[in-house]
């Protein structure tokens, strides 16, 4: 597989991991809404959005016979992941570890190697900067400059499955959805956001499960989340500015001694912009951007 910056130039803007035990599969989406896919399905997934004037410079990658793990740093000091296991396994061959670095002003611009159901390896092209990456950061330095005024939560929940983060940058939610099981827990959520970007985390929906969804209304933004979690996340509840609400109670937790009950609101006149945490089959964890929100 090999894939590179679209022929119109660009960058990168975010990047998927599949992986448990291996890294199963690999996402690369870039600036011109192009995506590119390799490997398999299997294990959890954990997406990294890079933001406004951001990109990758760094990479480590854990390989034996296949891909092991992989790390990624960008030019603003953000760590994205580790994603994939850490140690021997038997049958893997010896584990090697090598950290690759972009040469001065340059930034990752795509990925190759070989795969089928998991990569078996995997290389990286380098370019120079982008003006378009650059030019970015110029059309949110509002919100750069505003950085003071932008805040997370910590992750409630266990700290199983693979990690994801949607950051600061997706300009406001406009959209949860979420999917519940028999056992009337969490099974699956997504959001989407008004820049067009739709997340799903945890179980692929199933035809048994039971959706519920709010579509916020012009001016309305989420400004406070109540969450039951133990080892995983069993309830949510999303809170509008408007008084409405989406609801999950999460009555069954079967027999986790851990499980308590958290709230946690945005900050004076900020709304929710992103969340993160980890999952698998299901929602693991789960925290939550704030940001200023806008004035109508």
């Amino acid at each position: 597989f090999d894939a590179f910056l679209p022929p119109a130039g660009g960058h990168v803007v975010e990047i998927g991991v599949k992986n448990g035990a291996l890294i199963d599969g690999l996402a690369v989406m870039f600036s011109d809404s192009s995506e590119s896919r390799f490997g398999g399905d299997g294990g959890g997934e954990a997406r990294f959005a890079l933001g406004g004037g951001e990109f990758i410079t760094e990479v480590e990658v854990r390989y034996g016979r296949f891909v092991q793990g992989l790390t990624f740093w960008t030019n603003k000091g953000q760590k994205m992941g580790p994603c994939g296991a850490k140690g021997f396994f038997l049958g893997l061959g010896r584990v090697q570890v090598v950290r690759l670095m972009a040469p001065r002003r340059y930034m990752l611009a795509g990925v190759h190697g070989r795969c089928g159901k998991f990569i078996d390896s995997i290389g990286f092209h380098w370019a120079p900067v982008t003006s378009g990456a650059e030019m970015v950061s110029e059309a949110k330095v509002r919100t750069c400059l505003q950085k003071q005024l932008l805040s997370s939560t910590e992750c409630f929940g266990g700290s199983g499955g693979a990690a994801f983060d949607d950051g600061h940058f997706n300009i406001r939610v406009t959209n949860v959805s979420f999917w519940t099981g028999s056992n009337n827990t969490v099974k699956t959520i997504s959001v989407k956001y008004l820049n067009g970007k739709i997340v799903v985390y945890g179980h692929k929906p199933k035809s048994t499960y039971k959706e519920s969804s709010l579509i916020l209304e012009k001016g309305e933004h989420i400004d406070q989340v109540s969450i039951r979690h133990g080892q995983f996340v069993y309830g949510l509840t999303f809170r509008t500015s408007n008084g409405r609400q989406i609801e999950c109670a999460g009555t069954n937790t079967g027999k986790d001694s851990y499980v308590k009950d958290s709230v946690v609101k945005a900050p004076d006149g900020n709304m929710l912009i992103g969340i993160k945490g980890r999952s698998d089959a299901r929602l693991n964890s789960i925290g939550f951007h704030w940001a200023p929100a806008p004035k109508e």
